[in-house]
């Protein structure tokens, strides 16, 4: 979006979508077929914009506009008070608003509207769903911590209750990773001031955590200087050769030795050892390269005679730069160093503090994981990358299990409904469910925008997911029970995705006890006058195209023939066993598939053979 002083602001597609609760292709399918779809006033043919306020009353009148939360319409007026140049600002500024501070930078809509949505949602999941938007719009010109990744560094580094620094925060996705992991003080620096402004925001709404986050360069500029904390965790700049070589030749935080011209990375660790007490642990994310290139080897060499380094996991390749995390502590006096250095091949990311708990707790390394004696490593390379060290074994299927659940598979396959041509169906009474909704016969709910994440301690309600309802399974997320917004389910609830997808049925729940995901829709019938699994045969149908409607992303258009309710109960009888009937078939594709696998990578491996 973007603002012309005087005008309605302008949107793009993908905010229509958002106000309609849809996908990008309806928008593109209105913009086809109605001829009274507004004109564009700007963008390029690819990218075209409209006027805000008649998209609003063009969405109004064609029974398309969702109820739009609060906080989704607080990001909307947001999105179209700024351009992508003050956009980082305007977001710095709502984390103002939501502190109850004073702030011109916002439109007054705006301010109100944050306000509004925080006595719903609270002020801190208001303004992370805010930076998460914000982020996901400028994720190409933005360098963000993964949050899969910054959990599990923040898993590894924090201790309960203690304090956590992070001096290149960024946006501050690490320091509010820490905060979930159990930190109370979370300290940081960023060079960029509207970054920065952002990431104290978010420490400052945090619930039960204090901090604060410094504007500066923290190699020349240490705002924390002296400042000791339990743990750092950062993402230091990569590849920085303006990191002050020269200026900081004599500084006392090289304890290791000064870092190399063309090593920054080097001198980030160095820091970060510098401001933790002694036993205090350092976690950092680094480029493959500095476990093994030549102008780093004294300091690698430092550091392990030391026993300041812990271990370097390499993590799974993600784009075009290769990464490990290194694990170090700040030695304690009179400790003696460790005898053997943790080196590792992550599969996944969130295996990360699975394996350093073994580490530390003396259990075997596992798999991808080995002990190295630290004076197998002090030779002329000192090369630590785990490539070198580690060798993760194929890990080849249990072909005997595959086949067995292969075979079970086949053997549950439900037999398919007998079927015949259907006789005339003009006979039926044909309305929409807008107009079932009117008459009371069904009710519409809408998932919540957002759920407390699952690993919270109070996660303990199940949640239907979007991914339960394409899989047709029973809930697998956890949420708290505290959550705003929850949309409990009962048996008989119809639950589609949002938005829409080709071919994706529609859930009919059968135990209460969960409550609605976010990006899905709930449908709630009277069933004494309209068949749950009747309309959720309708809805797969309308899915897979073969359904006259004007299109699933809208629901309330959806025509429905209202046969009596026997008539319904025979035909949802049948949905109903079609729908395990595609569930078994699932099951038997996959099973077929992994044993089919299994078997080719066995007997390529050698360690299966043909019996004849």
């Amino acid at each position: 979006m973007s603002a012309d002083p005087g005008a309605s602001p302008t949107v793009a597609a993908g905010d229509i979508a958002r106000l309609a609760g849809v996908g990008r292709a309806a928008v593109s399918n209105w913009r086809r077929r109605f001829t009274d779809f507004p004109e564009p006033v700007g963008g390029s043919a690819a990218s075209p914009l409209y006027r805000l306020d008649e998209v609003e009353r063009w969405l109004t009148a064609h029974e398309r506009l969702a109820t739009v939360p609060p906080v989704e319409r607080a990001w909307q007026a947001l999105r179209a008070g700024a351009s992508d140049l003050d956009l980082g600002s305007a977001v710095a500024a709502t984390g103002a608003v939501l502190l109850g501070r004073d702030e011109s930078r916002l439109a007054p809509d705006v301010r109100d509207l944050l306000l509004l949505a925080a006595e719903d949602d609270g002020p801190d999941v208001v303004h992370e769903f805010v930076v998460g938007q914000y982020l996901g719009a400028l994720s190409r010109r933005l360098a963000v911590v993964p949050e899969e990744l910054a959990t599990a560094m923040a898993t590894v580094a924090v201790v309960v209750g203690g304090g956590v620094l992070d001096p290149a925060c960024g946006t501050g996705g690490l320091l509010r990773a820490a905060v979930r992991a159990g930190a109370d003080l979370a300290l940081g620096q960023e060079r960029d001031p509207v970054a920065a402004e952002i990431a104290a925001h978010r420490v400052g709404l945090a619930p039960r955590a204090d901090g604060d986050v410094a504007v500066g360069d923290a190699l020349r500029e240490d705002a924390w200087n002296g400042r000791l904390v339990d743990a750092v965790v950062s993402v230091p700049p990569v590849a920085d050769r303006n990191w002050g070589f020269e200026e900081l030749a004599g500084d006392p935080r090289w304890l290791f030795g000064l870092p190399p011209k063309l090593e920054s990375e080097l001198a980030w660790v160095q820091h970060c050892l510098a401001h933790v007490a002694p036993g205090g642990r350092v976690v950092v994310q680094l480029p493959s390269g500095v476990a093994f290139r030549r102008s780093g080897r004294r300091i690698r060499n430092e550091l392990l005679r030391a026993g300041a380094l812990d271990a370097v996991v390499g993590l799974p390749r993600d784009g075009a730069l290769p990464t490990d995390v290194w694990v170090l502590h700040r030695p304690e006096p009179g400790s003696g160093p460790p005898q053997h250095l943790l080196i590792a091949l992550a599969t996944a990311v969130e295996d990360l503090p699975a394996i350093w708990r073994r580490h530390r707790d003396g259990a075997p390394a596992g798999e991808g994981a080995r002990a190295v004696p630290i004076l197998d490593l002090l030779d002329d390379e000192v090369d630590l990358s785990p490539e070198r060290h580690v060798r993760l074994e194929p890990d080849l299927p249990d072909v005997a299990a595959a086949d067995a659940r292969f075979r079970a598979a086949l053997a549950a396959l439900p037999r398919a409904p007998r079927l015949k041509a259907a006789g005339d169906r003009s006979a039926h009474a044909v309305t929409t469910i807008g107009d079932l909704v009117k008459a009371g016969v069904v009710s519409v709910h809408q998932g919540p925008i957002r759920h407390d994440e699952a690993t919270s301690p109070r996660a303990s309600v199940p949640v239907l997911t979007v991914h339960d309802v394409h899989a047709r399974r029973g809930p697998t997320g956890r949420t708290a029970a505290t959550t705003p917004g929850h949309v409990p389910l009962r048996p008989g609830d119809v639950v589609v995705p949002l938005p829409a997808a080709r071919g994706a049925g529609a859930v009919v729940v059968a135990e209460g006890g969960a409550v609605l995901g976010p990006r899905t829709q709930l449908l709630r019938t009277d069933p004494d006058r309209l068949d749950p699994h009747y309309l959720a045969g309708l809805l797969w149908a309308a899915a897979a195209g073969e359904t006259r409607t004007t299109g699933r992303s809208d629901v309330r258009r959806l025509v429905v023939p209202v046969p009596p309710m026997e008539r319904q109960r025979e035909i949802g009888s049948a949905f109903r066993t079609l729908a395990e009937l595609e569930t078994a078939l699932r099951e038997v594709r996959e099973s077929g598939e992994a044993l089919v696998r299994g078997a080719v990578q066995g007997l390529g491996a050698g360690t299966l053979e043909a019996s004849g």
